[in-house]
């Protein structure tokens, strides 16, 4: 659980982020990164030329160690969480599929 979290990190500028095991880094990126919900609080990206409205996996992403397909996921799965997960939901995956 994260609680009483405030950070800004300016243009131009990088955020490191250190610690033990167990105290939520990994969670953290995970929020920014849209891939969990938060349950309380809330996340903004401000600046010039960012839409307020925009979902904000268009401006955070995250790149673990590990491969973006999860190999307990089906292809279809994997397919549509991609597309969830950019808001393509309604997209035709057959496409992709038969590919």
């Amino acid at each position: 659980m994260l609680s009483g979290l405030s950070l800004e990190v300016a243009a131009a500028e990088a955020l490191v982020i250190r610690g033990p095991n167990g105290v939520g880094k990994s969670t953290l990126l995970r929020v920014l990164a849209g891939l969990v919900d938060i349950r309380t609080g809330t996340i903004r990206v401000t600046g010039d030329g960012i839409e307020a409205d925009a979902p904000l996996s268009e401006y955070a992403h995250y790149i673990g160690h590990l491969d973006a397909v999860k190999p307990n996921f089906t292809v279809r799965e994997n397919l549509q969480f991609w597309a969830d997960y950019y808001g393509a939901a309604e997209r035709d995956l057959a496409p992709a599929l038969s590919a």
